[in-house]
């Protein structure tokens, strides 16, 4: 099996093929439950956030790029705003 990878965006997530073709298994989390889903899945170790251009997203970002960090997860961002913001 691939790497794990938690995805903000359920276009992206709901095809579990694209996943399978890069070799990923993607975890969609929850906009509502942002907090508790990126708990959950730092506690199970080995993966890493893909954050994909969406509103809720940017509305988010600054929670999710804190998340990032205090669970120290690798994350690919789809805006360099998040970058910064993480700076």
């Amino acid at each position: 099996m691939g790497s794990r990878h938690t995805c903000w965006d359920w276009s992206v997530c709901d095809n579990s093929v694209r996943g399978a073709i890069a070799g990923i298994e993607l975890n969609p989390v929850n906009f509502r439950e942002v907090e508790q889903g990126v708990a959950a899945f730092a506690s199970s170790g080995g993966g890493g956030l893909i954050v994909t251009a969406s509103g809720l997203a940017v509305a988010r970002r600054d929670l999710i790029v804190s998340l990032a960090a205090q669970y120290k997860l690798p994350a690919v961002y789809s805006f360099r705003g998040f970058v910064d913001a993480a700076a």
